[in-house]
């Protein structure tokens, strides 16, 4: 019995050793009110650049579409003046003259019907 009263107080006594340490409530409220409120200015400022970049992106794809079509509608008033440009230098070689006055042929509805 006297070794069990013993190993009993030693127990004790080490079991007091590992006991857990006062928490201090007002303490551990104002640090979990602290990280709270970092962890929701964080998120607000990921979310606000977030948006910002989804904003840029939609802006330079709109852009990108706008010089596309530019660059086509360059492409064809390229190709149209280069056929225009070998037209007039065709038709000038040819001695071709601007017309000046046009007189138009009448004729009657039913002449090809007789014919």
């Amino acid at each position: 019995m006297t070794t069990l009263t013993l190993t009993y107080k030693a127990i004790q006594s080490k079991a007091k050793a590992f006991a857990l340490p006062k928490i201090n409530l007002p303490m551990l409220y104002a640090v979990t009110f602290a990280c709270l409120f970092a962890m929701i200015v964080l998120y607000v400022v990921l979310i606000n650049n977030l948006t910002g970049g989804t904003y840029l992106i939609k802006s330079y794809t709109k852009e990108m579409h706008q010089l596309s079509q530019a660059g086509s509608e360059l492409e064809v008033d390229f190709a149209k003046t280069g056929f225009m440009g070998n037209m007039q230098s065709r038709v000038r070689d040819l001695n071709f003259q601007k017309t000046t006055q046009v007189t138009y042929i009448q004729i009657p509805d039913n002449y090809l019907a007789q014919k």
